[in-house]
């Protein structure tokens, strides 16, 4: 998985990958991962590594080092299904993350349901003072994006933005070719359109 992240960052998409618990355990991982991410001469600025709460109550200790090391090295951290699990606001203090993933259970009745609304908009204010970009996943209509927008969600995923497709139809000539040389990040994806991540195009 990481190979081939690596290998659509080093053409110049911008990737999000998950890391597993066990994952996280690995010795070096971080290391490893920005290694891959080097030999395909990727920017660091297109890659996004997601974990979850729950990969971190495993073992925090481990998931604070990982996250540290790989921030350091200039790559993007976002907190997964954020709000689901127990940690989630201890976790946004002691995580260096740069983005919050808001899960889908609070976006896709979002339209319908006023107590959503207000988790989601005080998502987006704690996002906005951490200074942490944000991002809604689940979303499936129009009504819902422009509600996301108009609460000032930075980024958007859903069947509405795009069907989930294998990265290997969507991107086939960038993982039959090597990478070009190193590119920088042309610009940014807003509440309007889904993020184009393989992670948006491979779920």
């Amino acid at each position: 998985m990481i190979g081939q992240a690596a290998r659509l960052a080093g053409h110049g998409h911008p990737v999000e990958f998950n890391l597993s618990a066990s994952s996280l355990s690995e010795p070096g991982i971080a290391n490893s991962i920005a290694h891959a991410f080097r030999q395909a001469g990727a920017d660091p600025k297109l890659v996004i590594c997601e974990i979850t709460e729950t990969s971190l109550l495993n073992n925090e200790q481990l998931g604070l080092t990982f996250a540290n090391r790989l921030t350091a090295l200039g790559y993007g951290l976002a907190l997964d299904d954020f709000g689901t699990g127990y940690g989630g606001l201890t976790y946004l203090t002691l995580l260096p993350a740069t983005h919050i993933k808001i899960d889908r259970s609070f976006v896709m009745n979002l339209p319908r349901s006023p107590p959503n609304q207000h988790l989601v908009q005080a998502i987006v204010s704690l996002g906005k003072g951490f200074e942490k970009k944000t991002v809604a996943e689940g979303v499936e209509d129009q009504e819902t994006l422009k509600l996301l927008k108009a609460m000032g969600v930075d980024y958007a995923q859903g069947y509405y933005l795009g069907r989930p497709a294998p990265s290997g139809e969507v991107f086939v000539d960038c993982l039959a070719s090597p990478p070009p040389e190193p590119t920088k990040a042309t610009g940014s994806t807003t509440a309007d359109a889904a993020r184009p991540t393989a992670a948006s195009t491979a779920r």
